[in-house]
């Protein structure tokens, strides 16, 4: 009997642990997603423009191909949020890629930040625990809210090649102000 009850008793704490992490990761988002867009723009805004062309290595984006390609895959992942491949930062990789000006790039880096922070303040609680196709993995199950996980993942992964660009290029990054 005694076994029976810290089994279930187990399995209570383990789904509001579970739970508690969800309402602290909804709760904290905006605030770390604001960090993390400017940081970001600290990084933009360090790196020479002359620079933003450089490439460390032949198979490797450029400083800007990765400001591009990081505003880009907003774009492709907000698809999985809202169901529409149109938004309102439909072809802002692109014009960042082909940006000549650097307050044109940061403009546009930031603009797509706020986007997927207002997306994000546009949906409920269940909204956000709505089941999409996962694309990559069909076999795992995922949530729209598991999409902003993906997109802050990912900028995280590119922030850091970028701060890597710098360093090559004789740049120091800014300090980390993530958490």
């Amino acid at each position: 009997m005694k076994q029976i009850t810290f089994f279930i008793l187990s399995i209570l704490f383990t789904q509001f642990t579970v739970m508690a992490q969800e309402s602290s990761y909804s709760d904290s988002f905006p605030e770390k997603w604001e960090r993390s867009k400017n940081y970001s723009i600290a990084v933009i805004q360090e790196m020479p423009f002359e620079k933003f062309d450089m490439k460390v290595a032949e198979d490797v984006m450029s400083f800007q191909e990765e400001l591009a390609h990081t505003i880009t895959n907003f774009e492709k992942l907000q698809y999985y949020v809202t169901g529409s491949k149109d938004c309102a930062i439909t072809g802002y990789g692109e014009q960042i890629k082909n940006s000549s000006s650097k307050e044109e790039i940061t403009s546009l880096y930031e603009k797509g930040f706020q986007h997927i922070d207002t997306l994000w303040d546009s949906l409920s609680e269940d909204q956000k625990n709505t089941s999409v196709e996962n694309f990559f993995a069909k076999d795992v199950n995922m949530t729209k809210r598991d999409i902003f996980y993906l997109m802050r993942n990912h900028v995280t992964h590119h922030r850091g090649r970028l701060t890597l660009q710098m360093r090559i290029a004789g740049v120091k990054p800014p300090r980390y102000i993530g958490w």
